[in-house]
C-alpha cells in the first residue's frame, strides 16, 4: 500500500518521441493506486462497520451505562433511605433500649418498694398476730388459774361442808341407833313362825349383806301378843331418818361414771335367848304400829360421796383421800 507522499513525490520516465510520461509507468503507478485505494476502501469499509459495531456497542453501553446510572441513583436514593432507615432504626432502636431500661429501672424501683412494703406489712402484722396472740393466751390463762383457784375454794369448801355433813350426820345416826336400841320387843305369836335355838351369848352384829339397787327395807317389829287386859300403845317408831341439811352443791372437776348405789338394812341388834326369829321373807313392809307411824319414804339420789358410820367407826382414821366405798357403808377396823 503506497502512501500519500509516494503519490506525491511519484515519477515517470519520459517518453523519447513525444516528451510525455512513458504509459506503462503512469499504467503501473495506477494499478498501484488503485490496488491501494481498493485496500483502503476495503479497510475502511472494515473500520466503518467496525465503528458501527462500536457505535452499537457503545449505544448499548450507553444504555446499559443509562441504566447503570438508573440503578445507581436507585441505589443511592435506596442507600439514603436505607441510611435514613438505619439511623432511625439506630435512633428507635436506642429510644427503644433507653425507655426499656427506664421501664425497667422503673418497675424495679416499684416491686422493690412493694417488696418492701409487703415485708413491713407482714412484720407488722406478723407482730400484731404475736402481740394479740401472747395477750390472749395470757387472758386465757389468767382465766384458767382463775378457774382453777375459784375450784381449789370450790373444792376446799366442799370437803369442808362434807366433812361437817358427815360428821353431823353420824352423830345423828349415833343417836338413832340409841333410839332403836332403846325399842322394846316383844315375842312373835304367830303359828307360821320357826323357832330357831339360841346362839351363843353375846353374839357381834353382822353387817347387813349388800343388796340389789333397790329401796332400802323397813325392819319389822312383832306384833305384840294380845294381852288379856288392854296394852298400853307401843312407843312410836321413829321414821327413817332422811338428811334435812344439805350441804352446798358444787359441780366436779370431772365427772365420774355413776356407780349403782347400794342399799343396807339397819343394824341388827342380838336377839335374846329363845328369841323367835321372823324370816325376811316373812316381814310386812306396810305392817302398822299405831298411831304416829309414817311410811319409810324411798331413798332419792345423792350427789355426795361415801358417807362412813357406825358404832366401830373412828372419823380420826379417815383419810379424806380414800377412794369412796358407798353411800351410807359401814366400815369396820382392820
Amino acid at each position: 500500500m503506497i502512501t500519500l507522499d509516494d503519490i506525491v513525490n511519484a515519477s515517470f520516465g519520459r517518453a523519447s518521441f513525444s516528451g510525455g510520461y512513458r504509459t506503462d509507468d503512469v499504467d503501473n503507478f495506477l494499478d498501484v493506486v488503485k490496488e491501494s485505494y481498493e485496500e483502503l476502501l476495503h479497510k475502511y469499509n472494515e473500520q466503518k462497520e467496525s465503528c458501527e459495531e462500536l457505535k452499537k456497542e457503545n449505544e448499548q453501553l450507553v444504555e446499559k451505562m443509562d441504566v447503570l446510572v438508573d440503578c445507581v441513583e436507585e441505589y443511592r436514593s435506596e442507600e439514603n433511605e436505607i441510611k435514613d432507615a438505619l439511623i432511625s432504626a439506630h435512633k428507635t432502636a436506642e429510644a427503644s433500649v433507653r425507655d426499656a431500661k427506664k421501664k425497667a429501672d422503673q418497675m424495679l424501683s416499684d416491686a422493690a418498694a412493694r417488696a418492701d412494703k409487703m415485708v413491713k406489712d407482714a412484720s407488722e402484722q406478723a407482730n400484731r398476730m404475736l402481740k394479740d396472740a401472747k395477750e390472749e393466751a395470757e387472758s386465757q390463762i389468767q382465766s384458767v388459774q382463775s378457774k382453777i383457784d375459784r375450784k381449789k375454794e370450790e373444792l376446799d369448801d366442799m370437803k369442808t361442808s362434807v366433812s361437817d355433813f358427815r360428821a353431823k350426820l353420824i352423830a345423828m345416826y349415833r343417836e338413832h341407833l340409841t333410839l332403836i336400841d332403846e325399842i322394846p320387843s316383844k315375842k312373835e305369836t304367830k303359828p307360821e313362825v320357826r323357832y330357831t335355838p339360841a346362839p351363843a351369848p353375846a353374839p357381834q352384829p353382822v353387817p347387813a349383806p349388800v343388796a340389789a339397787p333397790v329401796p332400802a327395807p323397813v325392819p319389822v317389829q312383832p306384833e305384840p301378843a294380845p294381852q288379856p287386859a288392854p296394852a298400853p300403845a307401843p312407843a312410836a317408831v321413829p321414821q327413817q331418818y332422811v338428811p334435812a341439811i344439805q350441804p352446798p352443791r358444787h359441780e366436779a372437776p370431772a365427772p365420774q361414771a355413776q356407780k349403782p348405789e347400794p342399799q343396807y338394812a339397819a343394824p341388827v341388834q342380838p336377839a335374846p335367848a329363845a328369841q323367835p326369829t321372823v324370816a325376811y321373807a316373812q316381814q310386812q313392809p306396810a305392817m302398822s304400829y299405831g298411831e304416829g307411824f309414817t311410811q319409810v319414804q324411798p331413798q332419792r339420789e345423792h350427789r355426795y360421796e361415801t358417807l362412813n358410820f357406825g358404832e366401830d367407826y373412828d372419823i380420826s382414821d379417815e383419810d379424806d383421800d380414800d377412794e369412796p366405798t358407798g353411800f351410807f357403808k359401814k366400815r369396820k377396823k382392820k
